[in-house]
C-alpha cells in the first residue's frame, strides 16, 4: 500500500505542545504535469522542502491580495496528515491559459505545532496558441496518375487514377461560387469530360463536350433546391490545339457565367441559392472516378465561396499563382502533389476525446464506463466525448457506406457499391465531432485476413487511416483489439483468428511506437487469468466486459489510481489513514467515529473507493445505513452517496451518448439524408434539435462530476451480553428448529377437506393478519420490521393480495397493495382501498383507479399505544349491521 497520511479523530490535527513550532517551509516549487491523452488540463503539482512535517496544509488563490487573507479561491487542500513534500496535485478548480496563480503552504509536526505559512509564491500558466493554417484538407487518390509539365509549375495527368476530396463546407457554398482549372486535353471526343463535379444536395460541375445541339464548355449547379445545367458553344479545335486553356464558372446568385482565357463565351440570369446538403467527395477529372473522364493534364484546379467578377477571372487566366485568394476554399496546384493547398484552422471545441472504430468502441456508449472514469478523473475540467464507432466498420469505413449518399436511388444496392463512400463519411463523422484527441479502435476485421495479402491489405488501410488522421492535427492514441473467445455454439477454436488478431496488434503497437503515438495493447491471452475479459458471446464483452475494458484503458492512460483509506486503532481509539480523501470535523461517538469525507474524484472503473481494517468488526455507516463490514482485505466499496453519485454519471453519460446516436445514425435515415429526403425535407433540420439535447445533458453532467462533502461513520459495534444468566426455563439455550412434517402430520384435517400451502416466499414474507375481499382474494399484511425498528432499517412493511386464478389451492398471482408501512396488525379490503390498524394509527389506504395499488393514505384515528408490539391495534372485523370492528387488547 502506498504511502499514506493519517488523521486521528478528536479533531486529530493538533493539540499543540509546548515544544517549539517547526520552521515555515521553503524551496516552494510547482510543476506542469502532461497527460497521455494530450489534454490542455493546465495540471500541475506542488513541492517544498520542510523539517519534521507529518502534516501539511496548501492554499491556491487568484490573485496576491486573496492568498493575503487566507481564501484559496482556487484550491484549499484541507489539512492533510502526510510526509510528502513533492508532486501534490493540485486538485481545485481548472487554471485557464495564461492565468497568474499565486499559493503558500504550512506544515504540523508530531507534538502538533504548526509552522507559520510559507513565503508566497506565483506562476504564470502557459498561453497556448493555435498555429493558423496548419491543416490541410484530406486528398483521396487511388492508382498512379502522372505529373507532367504545367501551365503553373507541374499539372496532372489522370490516365486510369482516380483522385477525389473529402467533403467540407468550401466545397458547398450557398450565396455563391467559383469553379476555375487551367486544361490541355489530349483528345477530345463527343461525350463530356469533367474537370470538376461534386455529386449530392450541393451538386456543382465543370465539364468540357457535346450535350444536344452543341459542342462547348458546361456547368451544373442546384439553385432553390432544382438542378440546374447550362452550357455555352466554343470551337473544339481551339482546345485542340495542344496548348493550355484557362476555363472557368461563376455563380454570384444572380447569374451563371462561364469563361475560357478569360473572357466570358455565355451567361444566364439565375437568382437564388446554391445547394449545401450532403457530404459527397468531390471528384477531380471524372464522374464519382468511373466516367466521363478528361483526357488530358488539369493544372491549378481552384473552387471559390464566392462568384468572381469577369475581371478577377481574367487575372487567373494571366497564370499568376498568387492571383485572387480572397474566398479561395479548395486549391490543388498538383506541384508533384494532389494534396489541397487551401489549408484551415479547426474549431477550438476546448478538450473534446472521440472514440473511433467498430463494434468494440461502438458498444462502448452503451455502458459509459470510460467516459465515466475520465470525467471523474478531472472534476474541474470540461471534458467532452464523441463516440463515432460504427458497428462492424473497418479501416476502409466499409459498413459506414450502407446505401451510399444522396445520390443514389436504388436502395437495394450492397454496401461498398459506391467506391471509398465509407471512408468518405467516417472523414465526415470525426470532422463533425471535432476532436482534439481522437482514440482510435480498429482492428477486429484482421481476424478474418486469413491470407498474407488480406493482411497486408488490413495493414495498409490502417496505415492510410493514420496518416489521414494525422494531417487532422488532433492528439491520436492507438488500441489494439481484443482476442475473440470459445464458444462452443459459435466459436469453438478462436485459436487461428487469436493469431491474426495478435499480429494486428504487434503491427498497431509498432505503428504507434514508429510515429510516436500513445499506443494500447488490449489483447489479452486467454490462458491468462490477469487481465482477462468477460464475453457475452465469441465475439462481444458483456457489461461486465465492458468495465474491465475501461480498467485496461484507464491504465494505459496512467489514470488508475486508487482512493482508499485504512482504519486503524491507537491509544483506545480508531485512526484513519487515507489518500485522495479529504477528512473534516471528526466526532467521536459511543461507537467509533463520524467524520466529513470528501474525495478528491468521484470512484471509477480503475480507481475504485476502497477500505481495509486492521481493527476487527468496523463497520461504514452513512446517513443510518450500514455500507460495508471493514476488513483487512482492501475492497472496492459498492454502496453509498459516492457511489451513488458516480453511478448517475455514468448513467447521464449513456443517455448523452444514445442522443448522440440518434443524429449521427439517424433512424429512417433514407428520408432524412439519401435518396428520399425530398419527400421529407423539413426531417433534416431537426436533426439539429439533438445537438441542443446533448449540450443539455451536459450540462447536467458538468454538475454531477464533482464530488461532494458526505458525512461518514465508521462503528465498531458492540457485542450484546446477557444481563443475567437466565435459566434454561425462561430462555433455553437449545432450541430445535421446526419440522414441518411433523406439525403436519400432528393436524387433523375434517373429511371432504384437503391441506395444503396456499402462498410462501417470496410472495410473501412474515404474514401477520389475512382477510378476504368480495373475489376470493386474499389480502395479507406482512412485516418484516416486527416486532419493532432496527437502528439504519427504514420500516418497509407490505400489503400483499394474493390470487389463485385457476383454482387449484395454490396463489398464483400476486400484487403488493401498499409498501412502507410500520407493523400492519390487520387489513380490511373494502371498495376503493383497505382498512389497516398500522402501529399508533388506523389508516384508509385508498385505491381509487381499481389497479389494486394504494395511491393514497389517509388516517382515520391516531395515538393508541405501542408500548407492546403484540397489543397494538388489531383484529379488524365487519359486524353484521356493518360496523367494522377492531381492539386494543
Amino acid at each position: 500500500m502506498k504511502t499514506l497520511f493519517r488523521i486521528l479523530c478528536l479533531i486529530p490535527i493538533l493539540l499543540p505542545t509546548l515544544h517549539a513550532a517547526p520552521a515555515a517551509p521553503d524551496q516552494l516549487s510547482s510543476r506542469e504535469v502532461p497527460n497521455r491523452l494530450g489534454l490542455a488540463l493546465n495540471e500541475f503539482t506542488f513541492s517544498w522542502k520542510g523539517k519534521g512535517q507529518v502534516a501539511y496544509r496548501i492554499l491556491v488563490a487568484s490573485a496576491a491580495q486573496k492568498l493575503a487573507a487566507d481564501a484559496g479561491d482556487v484550491w484549499d487542500s484541507g489539512v492533510r496528515r502526510s510526509e510528502r513534500q513533492t508532486n501534490i496535485y493540485c486538485r481545485g478548480r481548472a487554471l485557464r491559459s495564461g492565468q497568474a496563480v499565486w499559493w503558500k503552504v504550512r506544515v504540523w509536526d508530531e507534538e502538533g505545532n504548526a509552522s507559520d505559512w510559507s513565503e508566497p509564491v506565483s506562476f504564470k500558466v502557459p498561453t497556448r496558441q493555435v498555429k493558423l493554417g496548419q491543416v490541410a484538407r484530406p486528398t483521396t487518390v487511388k492508382g498512379k496518375p502522372r505529373f507532367v509539365p504545367g501551365r503553373i509549375g507541374k499539372a496532372v495527368h489522370l490516365g486510369g487514377a482516380v483522385i477525389s476530396a473529402v467533403d467540407y463546407d468550401g466545397l458547398r457554398s450557398a450565396k455563391g461560387t467559383t469553379i476555375a482549372a487551367w486544361i490541355k486535353p489530349d483528345r477530345l471526343a463527343n461525350g463530356w469530360q469533367c474537370i470538376y463535379r461534386k455529386e449530392d444536395g450541393a451538386r456543382r460541375l465543370l465539364a468540357i463536350g457535346q450535350e444536344g445541339p452543341f459542342w462547348g464548355v458546361w456547368c451544373g449547379f442546384v439553385i432553390n433546391g432544382r438542378y440546374v445545367e447550362y452550357g455555352a458553344p466554343f470551337d473544339r479545335n481551339i482546345f485542340g490545339d495542344g496548348k493550355w486553356h484557362h476555363l472557368a464558372v461563376t455563380f454570384d446568385g444572380t447569374a451563371i457565367a462561364l469563361f475560357v482565357d478569360g473572357k466570358r463565351i455565355g451567361s444566364q440570369p439565375r437568382r437564388g441559392a446554391l445547394g449545401s446538403g450532403n457530404n459527397a467527395p468531390a471528384f477531380v477529372g471524372s464522374f464519382q472516378g468511373t466516367g466521363e473522364r478528361f483526357q488530358g493534364a488539369i493544372d491549378d484546379l481552384r473552387v471559390y465561396n464566392r462568384g468572381l467578377t469577369q475581371a478577377e477571372v481574367a487575372k487567373l487566366a494571366t497564370a499568376d499563382p498568387k492571383a485572387v485568394p480572397n474566398g479561395l476554399t479548395a486549391h490543388w496546384t498538383f506541384d508533384e502533389s494532389t494534396a489541397n493547398a487551401a489549408t484551415y484552422t479547426p474549431e477550438v471545441i476546448g478538450n473534446r476525446i472521440v472514440l473511433l472504430g467498430g463494434s468494440l468502441i461502438h458498444g462502448m456508449e452503451d455502458h459509459g464506463f470510460f467516459e465515466a472514469a475520465v470525467t471523474a478523473h478531472w472534476p474541474g475540467h470540461d471534458l467532452t466525448f464523441r463516440n463515432v464507432g460504427w458497428p462492424a466498420d473497418d479501416v476502409f469505413g466499409t459498413a459506414r457506406g450502407e446505401f451510399g449518399s444522396a445520390r443514389n436511388t436504388r436502395s437495394w444496392k450492397p454496401p461498398g457499391e459506391e467506391a471509398g463512400f465509407g471512408f468518405t463519411k467516417m472523414m465526415k463523422h470525426i470532422d463533425e465531432a471535432k476532436p482534439t484527441t481522437l482514440i482510435v479502435g480498429y482492428g477486429a476485421e484482421a481476424a478474418f485476413a486469413d491470407t498474407e495479402a488480406k493482411m497486408k491489405d488490413f495493414q495498409a488501410g490502417y496505415t492510410k487511416l493514420i496518416q489521414q488522421l494525422e494531417a487532422k492535427g488532433m492528439r491520436l492514441v492507438l488500441l489494439t483489439p481484443i482476442p475473440q473467445k470459445q464458444w462452443e455454439r459459435t466459436l469453438s477454436n478462436p485459436a487461428p483468428r487469436n493469431k491474426r488478431l495478435r499480429q494486428a496488434a504487434d503491427f498497431i503497437m509498432q505503428l504507434a511506437a514508429q510515429r510516436k503515438h500513445l499506443g494500447i495493447n488490449l489483447f489479452t491471452d486467454e490462458r491468462r487469468e490477469r487481465g482477462r475479459y468477460d464475453y457475452q458471446d465469441a465475439l462481444r464483452l458483456s457489461p461486465k466486459g465492458y468495465q474491465q475494458l475501461s480498467e485496461r484503458l484507464v491504465r494505459g492512460l496512467g489514470m488508475a489510481k486508487p482512493m482508499d483509506f485504512q482504519v486503524g486503532g491507537e491509544a483506545g481509539q480508531l485512526t484513519i489513514k487515507a489518500e485522495s480523501i479529504r477528512f473534516a470535523a471528526s466526532v467521536r461517538t459511543k461507537q467509533g467515529l463520524r467524520f466529513d469525507l470528501t474525495l478528491d474524484r468521484l470512484p471509477a472503473a480503475g480507481s475504485p473507493f476502497a477500505a481495509f481494517s486492521m481493527v476487527d468488526g468496523v463497520e461504514l455507516w452513512h446517513d443510518g445505513h450500514r455500507l460495508a463490514s471493514v476488513d483487512q482485505k482492501n475492497a472496492a466499496l459498492t454502496a453509498g452517496p459516492d457511489v451513488q453519485q458516480a453511478e448517475r454519471l455514468r448513467q447521464l453519460i449513456v443517455e448523452k451518448n444514445a442522443l448522440y446516436r440518434h443524429k449521427l445514425r439517424p433512424i429512417n435515415e433514407a428520408y432524412i439524408f439519401l435518396f428520399r429526403r425530398h419527400e421529407m425535407g423539413h426531417l433534416a433540420k431537426e436533426m439539429k434539435d439533438f445537438d441542443e439535447l446533448v449540450a443539455s445533458k451536459e450540462e447536467i453532467i458538468a454538475k454531477t462530476r464533482a464530488p461532494r462533502p458526505q458525512r461518514y461513520e465508521l462503528r465498531v459495534p458492540e457485542q450484546w451480553r446477557a444481563p443475567r444468566n437466565y435459566p434454561d426455563h425462561e430462555v433455553p439455550k437449545n432450541i430445535p428448529a421446526p419440522d414441518p412434517v411433523a406439525e403436519l402430520k400432528a393436524i387433523t384435517v375434517p373429511k371432504g377437506f384437503k391441506l395444503n400451502l396456499f402462498a410462501a416466499n417470496p410472495m410473501i414474507q412474515n404474514p401477520i393478519n389475512l382477510n378476504w375481499d368480495s373475489r376470493g382474494r386474499a389480502w395479507v399484511a406482512t412485516s418484516t420490521t416486527y416486532p419493532h425498528i432496527k437502528p439504519g432499517n427504514e420500516p418497509n412493511d407490505r400489503i400483499v393480495i394474493l390470487e389463485d386464478t385457476n383454482q387449484d389451492g395454490v396463489a398464483d398471482k400476486h400484487t403488493v397493495f401498499a409498501e412502507g408501512l410500520t407493523v400492519p396488525h390487520s387489513v380490511m379490503p373494502v371498495k376503493g382501498g383497505a382498512y389497516v390498524c398500522s402501529t399508533t394509527e388506523f389508516i384508509f389506504l385508498a385505491d381509487a383507479d381499481g389497479d389494486d395499488k394504494s395511491e393514497s393514505r389517509r388516517v382515520i384515528f391516531s395515538g393508541f399505544g405501542n408500548a407492546d408490539v403484540h397489543h397494538m391495534i388489531h383484529g379488524l372485523r365487519w359486524a353484521p349491521w356493518g360496523d367494522l370492528h377492531f381492539t386494543q387488547s
